[in-house]
Parts: C-alpha cells; structure tokens; sequence
C-alpha cells in the first residue's frame, strides 16, 4: 500500500489529510487530538481486523457524512486508488502482504492491549529512584551526625 489519504466523515481529520507509507515502516506519531486514531481506525477498518473500531465523526460539525478515505496501492508499476464509503475489509486493502501478515497476531493474541508512554514521562522513575536514593543518604548522615552530638 502507498497511501492513504481520507475523505470525509473521519474523526476531525481535513478531507484530503495524507499518510505515504514507507517501504520498510511507517511510525504515526503526533500530539494528542493529531488524527492519528482517526488514521488507524480507517486503516484496521478497511483490513477488515477484528480490532476495527467503528470510524467517529467530527464531533464539533453539524454535518455526519459517511466516512471516506481513498488507498492508493502499487499494482505492478502503476499505483491504483481504492475508494472506502465506511466498508469493513476492502478485498485490496485486505489482501496486501504487509497487513495480512502485521495483522495476523491481532487475530490470535489474548492481549490487546498496549501502552504508550511519551519519553519525557520515562524519566520520573529515574528521577524519583534518585531523589529517595539523595533523601535515605541526607537521612543517614543526619542521624549519624545528630548521635554523635548526642554522645559528645
């Protein structure tokens, strides 16, 4: 698969709002409120994944038009686009290598759940650890220093 570019009805994603996948991975990543579920939730739908979730509408419209999104796929030397009116398992989509094979654990673990935390947020422990590490050694020497001024 090429691209994927959604039409609209897709969370508050702009119509026309691209992703172009790499030829190894694709890492989607962004701020919160960014689009990225609105991404995946069209992609897990048209692979037709167990996990798909229904696609949400843009809350703060007035409007609710079915959700679109058109896939560009490489078929020999030529890309050719599929169009998505909100069906689950587009027969292309489905059918590309990479998803079938990504896809496949999906189907087959217990757990589905998975944890993401922001690399600023990896450091608290660290900091934490060091804190206590300074507070026990700052206690140590206080009561060490504190006894033998009891004893003098």
């Amino acid at each position: 698969m090429d691209s994927l570019a959604v039409g609209d009805g897709v969370n508050a994603l702009k119509p026309g709002a691209q992703i172009d996948f790499a030829p190894g991975v694709t890492v989607i990543f962004g701020e919160n409120g960014s689009g990225k579920s609105g991404f995946v939730r069209v992609l897990k739908r048209a692979a037709g994944l167990r996990t798909a979730e229904d696609i949400l509408h843009n809350v703060r419209a007035d409007a609710k038009p079915t959700p679109s999104a058109g896939f560009t796929v490489a078929v020999g030397t030529t890309g050719q686009t599929d169009s998505m009116e909100n069906e689950f398992a587009l027969r292309r989509v489905k059918s590309h290598e990479h998803i079938r094979r990504k896809s496949a654990r999906l189907h087959v673990e217990d757990d589905l759940t998975y944890f993401y935390t922001p690399g600023e947020l990896t450091l608290f422990p660290l900091v934490q650890n060091g804190i206590e590490r300074v507070r026990t050694l700052l206690e140590a020497t206080i009561t060490a220093r504190t006894q033998g001024q009891i004893r003098s």
